[in-house]
């Protein structure tokens, strides 16, 4: 550690670490250190140097030690090395253990980078600031066009941020770089120049020189030298400023009304198609609100009759169904009342065949009693061909309900024989075997007919459901093409 690092406090060392060197510039400035100290304190060197030659240094690209510096230690000879030794020392109590002196390359590309990113910052601050005319132009009207110029704004300022931080990191690089050189430097073997006036001189023509040429560049007319070359300098270095901003104020006069005039067209036009655009789309949602409007009122009304039609073919569907419930009921008894009947008219048929030929059976076995008495067997005779009957009177009594036209006539002219003398005088049949094959043969043709008869029944049965069930096809098809 040097001495003057040795010498200094705790509380020095505290704020080099916090890197607070206001108060370190303080603190080793203060009036506890050596009248040295003190006479340093009284021309506040450690202040000049870190807050103006430093800072000088990281913006240019010239020598380390910049014209007013080196004038400072020359003009005061007794002073110089003390000033010199005091800034090395506080380079070095600057400067950490690690730090590594860069390259002059290096150094130049962090120089030219803080360069870039300075032009970088006036690029966005420039942005910003036409930004802000923009939105002072009355664009309340144009919320959209403010939404999106408050965006841009927003984001030029997080730029900004950005670019300002990489520059205050670059130039606390190129300081720390500044103190490691001074901290590596020999003042004690500095040599300082004797002829300091014959050096200023030159330099001061060099000045001369280039202020003139900027003149002749710029066709500024400089004012006559004087006697200073320091005032004559002074005033040119102010004419070339009022004629560089004079032509600057010229050039940004002519172009500011130009551009305001076509920004303001611009909002113009923005405007006007805008507000047809607006009204065109209030039209359009107006008519298209009737539209929506009148359709729904049909849509509703369709609904209604949709779900009442669902009501009535729910209803109509329900009547179907018993409809047909009662009418496959209805068919089931048809059916099976015709079969009654078919059966009864089939037993009625063997029941007439069985009762042919019984009369004459029973004349030809010769009854006394159905010969003597007719009135014990019903006081009637049938017929034994036509099975046909007649009722009579005992005695003298008139034959009544004669059923033939032969039998009429008889009763007419008197000439009906009594039942008596009518069996008296019949023989009894001989052809009784004949009769019960033939009533046989009878039996068979009408089982025959009666079978016939059903089945061309049941066939006419089948095929009027047949077309019945097409029938009701055909009328759901056409119900179901209709909706």
């Amino acid at each position: 550690m040097s001495p003057f690092q040795q010498s200094l406090s705790s509380e020095f060392h505290d704020a080099i670490d916090s890197l607070n060197t206001t108060k370190a510039v303080d603190l080793a400035t203060d009036d506890e250190f050596s009248d040295a100290c003190r006479f340093v304190d009284s021309r506040n060197p450690l202040r000049v140097f870190y807050e103006s030659e430093v800072t000088d240094r990281a913006l240019r690209n010239d020598d380390l030690m910049s014209d007013g510096l080196y004038t400072k230690l020359t003009g005061d000879e007794r002073g110089a090395y003390l000033h010199l030794k005091l800034i090395s020392e506080y380079a070095l109590a600057q400067s950490s253990k690690d730090s590594k002196l860069q390259t002059f390359q290096e150094i130049t590309f962090l120089q030219r980078q803080t360069d870039r990113l300075r032009e970088m910052s006036d690029e966005i601050q420039s942005q910003l600031k036409t930004n802000s005319q923009l939105l002072n132009m009355k664009l309340d009207t144009d919320p959209e066009r403010r939404a999106q110029v408050l965006e841009q704004q927003q984001s030029l300022t997080e730029n900004l941020v950005k670019v300002e931080a990489e520059i205050r990191e670059n130039l606390l690089t190129l300081m720390r770089q500044y103190a490691t050189a001074l901290s590596l430097s020999n003042f004690d073997d500095l040599a300082l120049p004797k002829s300091s006036e014959a050096v200023g001189d030159e330099r001061a023509d060099e000045l001369m020189s280039y202020i003139a040429s900027l003149a002749v560049q710029r066709n500024v007319v400089l004012p006559p030298p004087g006697d200073s070359k320091l005032t004559w300098a002074k005033s040119c270095l102010d004419q070339l400023l009022e004629s560089s901003l004079n032509g600057e104020s010229r050039s940004v006069s002519k172009e500011e009304p130009m551009e305001i005039s076509n920004v303001k067209t611009a909002l113009q036009d923005l405007q006007f198609a805008h507000q047809y655009l607006t009204k065109q789309y209030e039209e359009e949602r107006s008519l298209n609100a009737g539209i929506a409007e009148s359709y729904n009122k049909k849509q509703l009304i369709l609904e209604n009759k949709l779900s009442q039609a669902n009501i009535n073919l729910e209803k109509a569907t329900q009547k179907y169904i018993l409809v047909e419930h009662e009418k496959s009921i209805l068919q089931n008894k048809f059916d099976e009342k015709s079969k009654e009947i078919n059966e009864l008219r089939r037993q009625l048929a063997l029941l007439k065949l069985d009762h042919i030929g019984k009369s004459n059976e029973s004349l030809g076995n010769g009854s006394p009693q159905s010969l003597d008495n007719p009135r014990t067997s019903g006081s009637s005779a049938s017929s034994p061909i036509t099975g046909l009957s007649i009722s009579v009177e005992s005695d003298d009594t008139t034959v009544t309900n004669p059923k033939t036209p032969l039998l009429q006539q008889q009763v007419k002219n008197g000439q009906f024989l009594q039942p008596s003398s009518y069996f008296s005088t019949c023989s009894p049949p001989k052809f009784s075997g004949s009769i019960s094959v033939l009533r046989d043969e009878f039996k068979k043709v009408v089982v025959d007919l009666q079978n016939d008869y059903e089945a061309e029944l049941e066939k006419e049965r089948v095929e009027r459901r047949r077309l019945e069930d097409l029938l009701r096809l055909h009328e759901e098809r056409d119900s179901e093409s209709i909706v």
